[in-house]
């Protein structure tokens, strides 16, 4: 090759690595735009939510008298809480799990028939690469146990902070969770976290998206083997049969199948009255 011809090849590459480059940039760029968009929205929805006072509402729900009835009496109405209200716009929303001192602050999902359905959408159904945080296949937040799902941003957002619960000290200082239905506000309390892969052919793999519905004694007892097997720390009988069970899953970036899950129970119903 003459030189003339290596100086045409060592300029097509370079045109190539600057094509292939400016891709790149662009790439992160667009998704750096879409992720602060997406957290935007949630921030909105926040506020919305606490009504701009920085707490969630109380429970209680106030009520009008501006319908009249047959004979002109007054009819009472119900006013809306705003958990119905978001519902009202999107009947896939279940509830809003929040875990004080945490980012973990965000509305969660739930279509049984097509669980997947939110992992790469926001909450208006568009396209979002942060998702939003949705419950697994088959079941709903009224089964005895249940997993919430949403992804691990090197933002920190969505489950990003979700892997310090493999410390236990963090865990101590973050052990309940708060998660709010249309009916009730619930809260839970971590008893432990693991580390899993998703490996059907590995024995040792514990796959705890099989238990979630509503289960058996004997299906207790085999969740609960099987959670203490792999379990970073706490005590199996801190768990009792008759617990429900929410468990916060995300990826482990460290393990092209590897998972994070922290394990919590209920033990609050309603207006705070202990289970």
């Amino acid at each position: 090759m003459t030189g003339k011809g290596k100086r045409r090849m060592i300029d097509v590459l370079m045109l190539a690595c600057v094509v292939v480059l400016s891709f790149s940039v662009y790439k992160i760029v667009k998704q750096k735009i879409s992720e602060k968009n997406d957290q935007k929205r949630f921030e909105i929805l926040r506020e919305e939510v606490r009504g701009g006072e920085g707490n969630f509402p109380e429970r209680e729900r106030s009520r009008t008298s501006s319908a009249e009835g047959p004979g002109d009496e007054t009819v009472e109405e119900e006013e809306k809480n705003v958990y119905e209200k978001i519902y009202e716009r999107n009947h896939d929303f279940a509830g809003w799990l929040k875990i004080d001192g945490t980012p973990i602050d965000y509305p969660v999902m739930c279509t049984p028939e097509d669980p997947n359905f939110y992992l790469r959408r926001n909450m208006e159904k568009q396209y979002s690469v942060d998702g939003t945080p949705f419950i697994g296949g088959g079941v709903s937040c009224d089964s005895d146990s249940f997993i919430i799902y949403a992804h691990q941003m090197n933002s920190g957002e969505m489950f990003g902070s979700l892997e310090k619960y493999k410390d236990v000290k963090y865990k101590n200082e973050h052990k309940y969770l708060s998660f709010y239905t249309l009916e009730e506000d619930r809260k839970y309390e971590v008893m432990t976290a693991f580390y899993t892969e998703i490996d059907v052919n590995d024995p040792a793999s514990f796959r705890y998206y099989e238990y979630c519905g509503n289960f058996s004694a004997e299906e207790m007892d085999k969740f609960l083997e099987e959670l203490y097997r792999v379990a970073l720390y706490g005590k199996r009988e801190e768990i009792l049969k008759e617990d429900k069970i929410l468990m916060l899953s995300t990826c482990n970036k460290f393990a092209e199948e590897g998972r994070f899950v922290v394990v919590a129970k209920r033990v609050e119903n309603g207006h705070g009255v202990r289970e």
